[in-house]
């Protein structure tokens, strides 16, 4: 591993617009990639530029909710490398504070994975208007990893595991 540090991009959003329309947009910036009459045809666009440059894609809901995200180029592959193969991730919310958590499993040696817990707070306890996570809220409160066999994966994390058993 080299000393430089790895420059990333900025990432690409698809957002439904007022008019109906989708818009692809890089994070940050006012005006819109490429705007397309369906979902479908931004996605793939969205895909096509995050591909390219190497950064993160977040579609977004009729309602401004976070559906989908995928990681390209250089971020990926630093999990990857670090953390072994990601097996399945998901985003929730929990229903006692209402904090956003996004879980994700990485496939270690053997029978073993990692989980890794993003923890972001909830709406009311978040500045609007910002999209530093993925859905929209401030900054990760938290983020914990944790080694742990398959039976250990689920019994705490249940919905994470019914994820795994599709992949």
């Amino acid at each position: 591993m080299t000393d430089q540090k790895v420059r990333r991009k900025r990432p690409v959003h698809v957002e439904r617009r007022s008019d109906g329309r989708w818009a692809v947009v890089r994070e940050g910036n006012k005006k819109a990639s490429a705007v397309h009459p369906t979902r479908e045809q931004a996605v793939k666009h969205a895909r096509s530029m995050a591909s390219k440059s190497g950064c993160e894609v977040y579609v977004h809901d009729r309602e401004g909710a976070v559906r989908e995200h995928d990681s390209y180029g250089a971020a990926a592959e630093t999990h990857e490398e670090a953390l072994g193969r990601e097996v399945a991730s998901v985003l929730l919310t929990r229903p006692d504070t209402g904090a956003v958590e996004r879980q994700i499993t990485y496939r270690d040696e053997g029978e073993t994975f990692i989980v890794r817990v993003e923890s972001y707070p909830s709406t009311e306890e978040s500045r609007p208007g910002g999209r530093t996570d993925p859905v929209g809220r401030a900054p990760a409160e938290s983020e914990t990893y944790e080694r742990l066999d398959r039976k250990e994966v689920r019994r705490r994390y249940p919905e994470l595991w019914e994820k795994m058993s599709y992949s």
